[in-house]
């Protein structure tokens, strides 16, 4: 049963900083079975939906093996008309580059993904808005006008695509390429921020901020994880732990990773000292009035900050004057976002803190925005404001990349743990690249949906009559992965042939003589272990594999 838009709402009130709350599958429309191995109840139309899946083209956008042992991304296009075909396409293979191309957040795995684009024409162009989906294939649209999350009006017809796809087979240039559906994403034809996570993920077609979006919602699928920002409610997985009041020091389960190598050693960590001073998602019209928000500081002994903010239907920041306690804060926007109505992020290092203000009584002060900009298309917006403080040098440490177990204040105002300071795009979607320890459960997610033996083979030599003796061949084709360490043991039944260690092809001696060639009949076993620098958990079972392999001579 789909959730209802109440359901959807009380989630969406929530969305922050990166704007798009992981909407967590459990609360989302529920997906039918994609049917990767079952060809049984073949899906080819829907009562209310007459469009032939059987003409449904996966176009390859990156493809690094064989489906079956993949996980495979297919972008299904919502609201681009048939003239839009290349655009969508464009688009597309646009995300999957960026997320792919050295660098990227994806690029550590790329071995593991293959990314498809599957084109269905809409009957209206772009998305809806104010909870109305337009005429379009999977009816995504904005429950109001803000550049927020966008929703789908059609959740079966995603799930009646992704199945369609894994009951065929394609063939491209020549040899034989099978596709699949494991993860589907909704591209919608819109050029400004928005979607929504889980399954299936939702993004639009924003230049500045699709790329953006769809890492940090697919890190929500994928690893599984929940956020790492400020003011959310969902807190869970890898990059998650909970906060003990009564002890400045923690356990955490990432303490392989702790930059301090003694805290690794004893798996204890301070906790870094900061504070929220001022936390909200206002989603405030500055068309119709300025926003202000009165807070207090901690004090002396938070003598650093960051103020963020984020911002849309603002081009300039000659069209957004923002005051701490009647004093102008200097700032400037990207330089990809200058003249853009596209939400956006700014970053304010406070490094006199809050007491560098003047503050209008003791500690309390006041935060105001004021803008000058008018747009039919965007309105400008407020949509989301912060404050952290810090604490000293000897208190907190704010290095770039430093790993350790750092303050995150939920909705309520309780308390958990992350792994970075601002190194993480689960926590700062302009981050390109995921912090260590999310790559890490990512890396382990991806490796138990796939093998690392991808196939084997048994190669017998040709009889040619003059020499009795021969040596046949057992070939294992593992992942071809970057900076892999493989360790292979082999055995036959449950005694293990230490010749072999570590080898993918080992040689078996066979005769053409029928008794000797019954010796070296059987049941072989190959184990594979692999080791990657990603991985510091050790001995986990997503990291190992076996295959059994029946040798019968060769004849």
């Amino acid at each position: 049963m789909r959730a209802s838009l109440s359901s959807y709402l009380a989630a969406w009130s929530a969305l922050s900083i990166p704007g798009l709350l992981a909407y967590k599958i459990s609360q989302i429309p529920f997906m039918p079975s994609f049917g990767r191995t079952s060809h049984e109840n073949n899906v080819h139309r829907l009562p209310d939906w007459n469009y032939d899946l059987h003409a449904l083209e996966p176009i390859p956008l990156a493809v690094n093996g064989n489906s079956t042992n993949r996980v495979n991304l297919v972008y299904f296009g919502d609201g681009y008309t048939e003239e839009e075909r290349h655009t969508f396409i464009r688009d597309a293979q646009f995300l999957t580059d960026t997320l792919m191309d050295p660098g990227g957040a994806f690029s550590p795995v790329a071995t593991l993904l293959n990314f498809w684009a599957v084109f269905i024409p809409s009957g209206e162009s772009g998305i809806g808005t104010h909870g109305k989906p337009r005429n379009t294939t999977f009816g995504l649209y904005r429950p109001g006008e803000e550049l927020r999350a966008v929703f789908y009006a059609h959740p079966e017809r995603v799930a009646a695509a992704c199945k369609a796809l894994n009951q065929r087979s394609s063939r491209r240039h020549g040899t034989s390429v099978n596709f699949g559906c494991d993860e589907p994403i909704l591209l919608g034809n819109d050029g400004f921020y928005g979607g929504l996570g889980g399954t299936p993920t939702v993004i639009t077609a924003s230049g500045n901020n699709g790329v953006q979006v769809l890492r940090h919602e697919l890190g929500h699928t994928l690893i599984p994880v929940g956020e790492e920002y400020d003011g959310g409610f969902a807190y869970f997985g890898v990059n998650a732990a909970n906060a003990s009041e009564r002890s400045a020091k923690q356990d955490v389960s990432w303490a392989h990773w702790f930059s301090d190598l003694k805290a690794q050693r004893t798996g204890r960590v301070r906790i870094e000292d900061s504070r929220v001073a001022v936390q909200k998602y206002p989603w405030h019209d500055l068309s119709r009035s300025p926003y202000a928000v009165d807070f207090s500081d901690h004090g002396a002994d938070y003598p650093t900050g960051l103020l963020r903010f984020s911002v849309s239907g603002i081009p300039d920041k000659t069209n957004l004057v923002v005051k701490m306690d009647g004093q102008v804060v200097d700032y400037d926007f990207t330089k990809e976002h200058h003249g853009s109505l596209d939400r956006t992020w700014v970053q304010i290092a406070l490094d006199r803190g809050l007491t560098g203000y003047s503050a209008y009584d003791n500690n309390h002060h006041k935060l105001e925005f004021d803008a000058n900009a008018a747009s039919d298309t965007v309105k400008p917006m407020l949509s989301s404001v912060e404050i952290i403080e810090y604490g000293s040098n000897e208190r907190f440490n704010g290095s770039a990349g430093h790993i350790g177990a750092y303050r995150t204040e939920d909705i309520d105002g309780g308390i958990t743990l992350r792994p970075t300071n601002e190194g993480c795009l689960m926590r700062d979607v302009t981050i390109p690249t995921f912090c260590s320890v999310c790559l890490e459960g990512l890396t382990l997610s991806l490796f138990s949906r796939v093998s690392l033996i991808e196939s084997t083979r048994i190669m017998c030599p040709a009889a040619d009559g003059k020499h009795a003796e021969r040596h046949a061949a057992i070939s294992l084709n593992l992942l071809n992965i970057t900076d892999a360490s493989y360790t292979v043991r082999w055995f036959r039944g449950d005694v293990e042939i230490h010749g072999f260690g570590n080898k993918t092809t080992v040689d078996i001696p066979v005769s053409l003589l029928q008794p000797e060639r019954k010796s070296v009949e059987g049941m072989y076993t190959a184990k594979v272990k692999l080791a990657l620098p990603l991985v510091r958990l050790g001995d986990r079972e997503e990291m190992q594999d076996k295959t059994d392999i029946w040798f019968g001579g060769c004849h």
